[in-house]
């Protein structure tokens, strides 16, 4: 190991982010143990390591990328009870567990996937593991006004967002845009719904969300057996804002809260 490679290594490590704790995480919506927090940094660590050897392994040529990869793990070892936290859980089983993780965000990119996809498998992990899901249990009912499948779809079809898909025109398509923004849209969480109150808003005459978009998330949750409240408002999207169809709009959101809450 050498001087340079120990010393950028130590640089590196100290820009991952260390053990988060429960009071942390509360600040983004998640009311986790201290085990399931734990979980949370080992997942941190190895996204961050992953990219970190994304990076070492584009810029660096060998031998010199071998041996920082091996100061950064050596570091990390050094600071795995004092920044990580991780005092209890055995390295070695991490370093195997983070090793098939890395397997699997490599082949998500070299498909083509962007970043978001390597973090939205990183957190249906979480996700899978229930490590995250008790601050999902908390959630009994759920009221969706202006409706979507996939938001990206919205962008591509709807009257007030042509300007965005211009400036996309060339560079991005709707199959990679919808790729681009599934952690935002409904479609991927239609099936977690089960069991859940729900209540669906649309309008008429909607160009900005237009109804056959509408259309479609309704008609999915009906395919998956799931039976939604549906309210249609007999106007457009900014109508919306304007009495007397913002009364309406809000006389059914707020109807549906109160008895279903």
């Amino acid at each position: 190991m050498t001087d340079q490679a120990l010393q950028t290594a130590k640089a590196l490590v100290q820009l991952i982010p260390p053990s988060v704790a429960p009071d942390f995480l509360e600040e983004y919506g998640l009311t986790l143990t201290s085990q399931q927090a734990q979980a949370v940094t080992k997942e941190l660590l190895a996204l961050s390591l992953y990219w970190m050897t994304c990076a070492v392994r584009v810029s660096i040529p060998e031998p010199a990328c071998s041996q920082l990869h091996e100061s950064i793990r050596e570091q990390v070892r050094e600071k795995w009870g004092s920044r990580f936290g991780l005092v209890h859980v055995p390295i070695d089983q991490f370093y195997a567990e983070m090793e098939r993780k890395h397997r699997t965000w490599e082949d998500i990119t070299q498909q083509g996937g962007e970043p978001i996809a390597v973090l939205s498998t990183a957190a249906e992990a979480l996700e899978d593991d229930n490590v995250t899901a008790a601050h999902d249990r908390r959630i009994t009912a759920a009221a969706l006004n202006h409706i979507s499948p996939y938001f990206a779809d919205v962008v591509w079809e709807g009257l007030s967002t042509a300007h965005v898909r211009e400036g996309l025109d060339g560079s991005v398509d709707l199959s990679l845009l919808r790729d681009l923004w599934m952690p935002i849209s409904p479609a991927p969480y239609v099936e977690r719904m089960r069991g859940k109150r729900v209540l669906l808003v649309y309008a008429r005459y909607d160009h900005s969300f237009p109804v056959r978009l509408s259309r479609e998330l309704v008609a999915d949750f009906r395919r998956r057996g799931l039976d939604p409240e549906v309210f249609v408002l007999p106007c457009g999207h900014y109508s919306t804002g304007i009495a007397p169809f913002s009364w309406l709009d809000g006389y059914a959101l707020i109807r549906f809260l109160a008895r279903r809450l």
